[in-house]
């Protein structure tokens, strides 16, 4: 049986009474709408001027909703549903070796969080998994195996959920593999062993969040089954286990989160969170160095320079699983053609997107998969660089000897994507491209990432879950809502098909096999892979417990001030 510590005792809050009297002002020019009715909710202004433990941080956009499985919605909201929600298994902390300022999350590793315990059959297919007792939801309801089992059957069953794209392998049935045997034990079959680890991995990450079935069945209509509207509709309403609860929200303007008083595990350090809308990046760092917000998301690596030069701030350097990427939409001309894609992706002025963009806060990738991973190979994967040349051979060899024109669409609040897409409208005209350059707000960029609306884009994305099979089916599977190049190939199937059927992703044997899968996807230009960032985060140098994760969000229930 694999058992963990029992979560330990509430550590005393960590007082602090700077600046409060600044975030209450602040907060207080604006009115302070309440979405839906909670016992437990106050406004922003009382919160910011009694509650010693605030934090503020300053973020590019304001969520539109705050339900994970609800889709289509921006950052920060599944920063912050990560802090309202829970999963049955985390992945630890442990300090990182590349930067003496941040913790790193071990990936291949697990801890116990709504479940304290579980066990593995002797064929490896069934896991026993043992909740905890005594939880309740923020809405007061017990923790059972029911609100298990009926919310992996809602993310099968609700459309806009994305865990069954995800989820394969090692789910595809959950009305069969994942079974209630008491109410406080669940098993879940595997049909093979070596899908363990991807298993674990899955339902320790955002997308399997469990949630209050009690209080979304309630609300549930035929039209609402799962009760995914009303969700979304009040967010005050807490359906979730997570060490934060939504306080309030002010729609463009800020979210708060306050401690959630029954959460299992430990009472966060830090009680009230306050993120604050500030649109452009240049002024979220300016925010940071004048003290008004402790800490500065999605910045540019110039604007990280600059806050860290100034002093007072850290910045972390160390490696990601962040890719920025070129999606060249495959069912839109002119990328419907193989020949042009490859031609883009030697159109992509690489070091100079490196150098002038990122300023060496990134490196020029060799693929797509993590490399630390047991059983990784690089063997034979293509090896882009810019040649305008050879981008002209291939548009002449696909039919488009006088070049082609096309639309790239970014989302206008990620700078370093405009930098980039400037720096490739600029070079690719060399090359035989005629760009133009379309920037989209948040809401509107990603709703028509989704709906395939754009013949190319750029992305700054990446796996949450890093197993081979999670992390090339995630914008590749056939009819998902994250097949965003709506790259849809049989060979690369057959590929990956071969892969899964050996079973452990992490064995030299599977390793080599996921590899002949990413070598053809790359050859492909399914997607074409410009730079591997580091983090866009700045921190004031009085906050500490910053850790890397796998799905790259703040995590402040590890935060405290000095």
């Amino acid at each position: 049986m694999f058992r963990f510590p029992p979560a330990a005792g509430a550590p005393a809050p960590r007082r602090r009474a700077s600046r409060l009297v600044t975030v209450a002002a602040a907060l207080t020019a604006a009115s302070v709408i309440l979405v839906g009715c909670s016992a437990q909710s106050s406004s922003t202004e009382e919160t910011a001027s009694t509650t010693p433990d605030s934090l503020v941080i300053a973020t590019p956009t304001s969520p539109t909703h705050f339900f994970y499985d609800a889709g289509n919605n921006v950052y920060p909201a599944t920063e912050i549903e990560m802090q309202i929600n829970s999963t049955l298994l985390v992945n630890p902390y442990a300090q990182s070796d590349q930067d003496e300022n941040a913790l790193r999350q071990d990936v291949y590793e697990f801890e116990g969080g709504l479940a304290e315990s579980y066990e593995v059959s002797e064929d490896g297919l069934v896991y026993t998994f043992h909740l905890r007792q005594g939880v309740v939801s923020q809405s007061g309801n017990p923790f059972t195996a029911d609100d298990v089992v009926w919310s992996f059957t809602e993310k099968f069953g609700n459309p806009t959920a994305v865990f069954q794209a995800i989820s394969k392998p090692a789910i595809t049935d959950p009305a069969t593999q994942i079974v209630k045997v008491d109410d406080s034990t669940v098993t879940m079959t595997i049909t093979d062993a070596g899908y363990g680890q991807t298993l674990l991995s899955l339902i320790s990450n955002v997308t399997a969040q469990i949630f209050d079935s009690t209080v979304l069945q309630e609300n549930a209509t035929p039209e609402d089954p799962f009760g995914v509207a009303w969700a979304k509709a009040n967010p005050l309403i807490g359906v979730g286990y997570g060490a934060y609860m939504i306080d309030s929200f002010t729609p463009d303007a800020d979210t708060t989160i306050v401690a959630n008083p029954d959460y299992w595990g430990d009472t966060p350090a830090i009680e009230t969170v306050i993120y604050k809308v500030v649109g452009d990046s240049a002024t979220r760092a300016q925010s940071l160095r004048n003290g008004d917000v402790d800490i500065a998301e999605n910045l540019a690596p110039q604007e990280q320079s600059d806050a860290q030069a100034a002093g007072g701030v850290n910045v972390f350097s160390l490696d990601t699983n962040i890719y920025s990427f070129m999606v060249p939409v495959a069912n839109k001309a002119p990328f419907d053609n193989t020949l042009v894609r490859q031609a883009m992706a030697y159109a992509i002025p690489y070091d100079q997107i490196l150098d002038n963009v990122y300023l060496g806060r990134a490196t020029q990738p060799t693929g797509y998969l993590d490399a630390t991973a047991p059983g990784y190979t690089d063997a034979g994967l293509p090896e882009y660089s810019y040649d305008p040349e050879k981008s002209k051979e291939l548009l002449a060899d696909a039919g488009f000897p006088d070049g082609v024109s096309f639309s790239l669409t970014v989302n206008a609040d990620t700078p370093d994507l405009v930098a980039a897409a400037v720096q490739m409208q600029a070079e690719a005209a060399d090359a035989g491209f005629t760009i133009e350059i379309n920037q989209q707000p948040s809401a509107a960029f990603s709703a028509g990432r989704t709906a395939g609306d754009y013949q190319a884009m750029l992305l700054r994305d990446y796996a949450i879950t890093l197993t081979p099979p999670y992390e090339m089916n995630l914008f590749t599977t056939k009819g998902s809502p994250l097949n965003y190049p709506k790259w849809e190939d049989d060979t690369f199937y057959g590929l990956m098909a071969t892969a899964q059927s050996l079973g452990d992703p992490l064995t030299d044997e599977a390793g080599a096999a996921y590899n002949k899968a990413e070598a053809y996807m790359l050859d492909e230009a399914a997607m074409i892979f410009y730079a591997q960032v580091q983090p866009s985060y700045a921190v004031s140098d009085a906050v500490t417990g910053w850790a890397w994760r796998s799905d790259n969000w703040l995590d402040v229930s590890q935060l405290s001030f000095k």
